[in-house]
């Protein structure tokens, strides 16, 4: 490493807290593309807990914090609630710092109590009677199927009595069908893990789509996918004992309330969304990762 090189975890850090700032455009590719208006609805049912225009902001900007904050720390280990962090990572946010010192004075309406610092966040998990929750599954589902209607997504009769490693074939194969003619290659690692990766345009690291959902594929009707960036000659393992990936984290980190979008299936159509919706956030997220490597303006969110 050249006198006044970064090292490459560091270099990825900043060029993440660059994506992290931004994610709202993340969002909006979402929505545009036709894969964004579940986990929209999700974040509008939390907004919906924030009674003024200056909650709802606070809330705004303690998505993008957190998201800054998570992607820094890399791997972790990091906890945003308790305020433990990586000590090595380049970002830390005065809001949520501000958010911990006030939340002991934080009332709970309700006898749960939910162990959040962001009020609004807080308010709409223990307020739990509250109709909005009924109002947005029902709004998701909708949404959902009007998506697959828009896609012209027909079921196969033969999918719900596919076993789970069949399903993990058809995953493999949607996400080659979304990702492949973006330069991904997509492929098993191992019977229950399926990778979609690809190389940064700088040649510096492996980025790759994860979903180890296996068995529960077919048991529960759940994807389980993360993204994975590594330096080249590092190995790639679903089991974070053996992932020397640098950095490792969630859709949901940046996008959240994603789980409305892109985890749960019950019928094929569901599935095929599912897995596309996964795939084209991932794809999101690597030209945002990408650019933010090239573009020299990332150093500036380092913590100084």
């Amino acid at each position: 490493m050249g006198a006044g090189a970064l090292d490459p975890s560091r270099t990825l850090a900043l060029a993440l807290v660059h994506v992290g700032a931004g994610l709202e455009s993340i969002w909006d590719e979402l929505a545009a593309a036709g894969y964004g208006e579940e986990a929209a609805i999700g974040r509008e049912r939390m907004l919906a807990f924030a009674p003024t225009p200056d909650a709802k902001a606070q809330l705004r900007a303690y998505w993008r914090d957190c998201a800054m904050e998570r992607l820094s720390a890399l791997r972790g280990p990091i906890d945003v609630l308790k305020g433990v962090y990586s000590p090595t990572q380049p970002y830390r946010s005065l809001l949520l710092e501000a958010l911990r010192e006030r939340a002991p004075t934080l009332v709970s309406p309700t006898d749960l109590v939910a162990p959040q610092i962001e009020p609004a966040i807080k308010l709409c998990l223990e307020d739990y009677l509250n109709p909005i929750h009924d109002e947005t599954v029902r709004w998701s589902r909708q949404a959902k199927a009007r998506a697959i209607r828009a896609a012209g997504l027909r079921d196969d009769p033969q999918f719900d009595a596919l076993p789970w490693t069949g399903r993990v074939t058809l995953l493999r194969e949607r996400f080659a069908r979304m990702l492949a003619p973006h330069g991904f290659t997509v492929k098993n690692k191992g019977r229950n893990v399926v990778a979609a990766e690809r190389p940064t345009t700088d040649g510096r690291f492996i980025y790759a789509l994860v979903d180890d959902g296996g068995a529960n594929l077919g048991r529960y009707g759940q994807l389980s996918h993360w993204i994975a960036i590594r330096a080249p000659r590092q190995r790639l393992s679903h089991d974070p004992d053996k992932d020397e990936s640098l950095a490792r984290f969630g859709i949901g980190d940046l996008v959240p309330e994603f789980h409305w979008s892109a985890r749960h299936f019950q019928t094929y159509p569901e599935f095929c969304r599912a897995v596309d919706t996964a795939a084209y956030a991932a794809l999101c997220i690597f030209r945002k990762v990408d650019a933010a490597l090239m573009d020299s303006d990332a150093a500036r969110y380092s913590a100084e």
